[in-house]
């Protein structure tokens, strides 16, 4: 039995704006659990203003403290961010001549299966600088 073209693209719209509420669902879904499993346990803490300043937020990458976790209305295409607006974070996890390494986001990201893009907004000798660490 032939299918309509109305009926078609009526099924395919439908079918369509399902596919786009599954996938963005689980998209949030997994930037909160990214979230939490970043603030979890193995966050070193000082003060505690680095564990509290996590953000998830969608479109653009959130620099506000202290953490939120605003889901917005995600539309499929878009990207969610986990951020943190601590300038000092990097240092922790990367390490320094002095600190060692704690790779706790790495670790953190690698174990949902997720590979983390670091944006690191630090002072080094030549001034303000902004660049990306594709891990």
């Amino acid at each position: 039995m032939p299918i309509s073209t109305r009926r078609f693209r009526r099924d395919a719209a439908r079918w369509g704006k399902q596919l786009d509420k599954a996938v963005t669902t689980r998209a949030t879904t997994l930037a909160v659990q990214a979230h939490g499993r970043i603030t979890g346990s193995t966050h070193p803490v000082d003060t505690g203003r680095g564990k509290a300043g996590w953000n998830v937020s969608v479109g653009t990458p959130s620099k506000a403290e202290p953490g939120t976790v605003n889901k917005g209305q995600m539309k499929l295409g878009e990207t969610i961010y986990v951020s943190n607006g601590v300038p000092y974070l990097h240092f922790p996890e990367f390490g320094t001549v002095k600190i060692t390494p704690r790779l706790f986001i790495s670790t953190a990201l690698s174990s949902m299966g997720l590979r983390p893009a670091f944006a690191v907004r630090g002072l080094g000798a030549i001034g303000s600088t902004n660049r990306s660490l594709g891990i």
